[in-house]
């Protein structure tokens, strides 16, 4: 046989097919069938083939599944149980008597004083807001559980340079109070580091909030390109002042964790705890002031309770002489010898428990009797 036309693997000209037919046998070096060896070889295993199935054709669209794989079903009977639950619980944890809680803190005049005066709530929290509170819920005592762990003697040395940092005690759900206003709070952690020598313990009251990622967002400036900082809320820093005036705290700290994250693409130069969470750090200096504004503020709406009056529809952050002229909108207006001097928008219209009532009310100073005769009347 010459090299021309000897037979090779996969020749099927002379020898059919290669899978039967063994060039070169080990024990004659001969080509024959795998079984049919004169010198009684071994046959090694043939070989095996792949069995090529053929092309898909990829389809232009998905118009031939069934419904169920691409829209929900239009009634959720499983998911939803979580969130109905979470709404059987009572949603008003100020024990009787007291006439204001400090997590009302920053909140429209008219609004307290409808708590004030008893008022019932005529917009209770829904299933989609049972949702948000109860998963911040779960990010604030998982949290509580994890600092006491978490921030060491090693961790607080890490902050101050100066001092040796002998000890330190984190208190967890504080207790406070304001007797002026009868008011009652409760810090979501004290934390006080001791020192050796003659330093005085630091003690730092924390106020922790879990947002939404487009709240974070704005509060640290990531929302828009060169948007400005915003900082927390109004109300998170009052709550946390007057919770830290109530421990006499040399610092307050207004914390956020967002429950999602920022892009990782979006935001890949970043530290990897900016995406989620962020703190604030507010001296005595800064926040004392505060806490006794919004103490003046609340006392002046019980003081009109007190005479039967609710107090006009107004945030503390908003200009003097304003007034929210529109509950179901938020739109307000500042008028200055009778002339609209300025207007804006109170988001936090659209999330009060009281909307529906405050539709039926006139603006400024108006007497408790008539919100109440209102309701009869409906």
């Amino acid at each position: 046989m010459s090299t021309a036309t000897a037979p090779g693997p996969g020749d099927l000209t002379r020898h059919g097919d290669p899978q039967q037919f063994l060039p070169g046998c080990p024990a004659c070096d001969g080509h024959h069938r795998l079984d049919a060896c004169p010198e009684g070889g071994v046959a090694p295993h043939p070989r095996r083939t792949e069995t090529k199935e053929a092309p898909v054709a990829i389809k232009r669209d998905l118009s031939d599944l069934p419904p169920a794989g691409l829209a929900p079903d239009p009634s959720p009977r499983f998911a939803g149980l979580l969130a109905e639950w979470w709404s059987t619980r009572p949603d008003d944890h100020v024990p009787s008597g007291k006439a204001f809680r400090h997590s009302d803190a920053g909140k429209c005049a008219r609004a307290l004083s409808y708590r004030i005066a008893g008022i019932p709530r005529s917009d209770p929290m829904d299933l989609p807001g049972w949702h948000n509170v109860e998963l911040g819920t779960l990010i604030h005592d998982a949290w509580q559980e994890a600092l006491p762990a978490m921030f060491t003697v090693e961790r607080a040395q890490s902050l101050f340079d100066d001092r040796t940092v002998v000890d330190v005690q984190v208190a967890i759900e504080v207790g406070v109070e304001h007797e002026a206003i009868d008011s009652i709070g409760y810090v979501d952690a004290v934390v006080t580091v001791t020192f050796d020598g003659d330093h005085e313990p630091h003690v730092i009251a924390l106020e922790l909030k879990s947002v939404g990622g487009w709240k974070h967002k704005n509060a640290i400036g990531k929302a828009r390109k060169n948007s400005p900082a915003e900082g927390p809320d109004t109300g998170h820093l009052l709550q946390a002042a007057l919770n830290g005036l109530a421990v006499g705290a040399d610092e307050v700290v207004v914390a956020y964790i967002a429950k999602e994250c920022l892009s990782a693409t979006q935001y890949r130069d970043a530290d990897p705890l900016a995406r989620f969470v962020a703190e604030w750090a507010f001296t005595r200096e800064q926040y004392v002031p505060l806490a006794e504004r919004e103490l003046e503020r609340v006392a002046a709406v019980i003081a009109l309770g007190s005479e039967g009056l609710l107090a006009p529809r107004k945030l503390p952050d908003m200009p003097p002489r304003s007034e929210i002229t529109d509950p179901s909108t938020g739109d307000w207006e500042q008028r200055i010898d009778g002339e609209v001097t300025d207007t804006g928008n109170a988001w936090a219209c659209a999330y009060c428990p009281y909307q529906t009532v405050c539709l039926t009310t006139e603006a400024g100073r108006i007497p408790v009797e008539s919100v109440v005769a209102t309701k009869a009347v409906a």
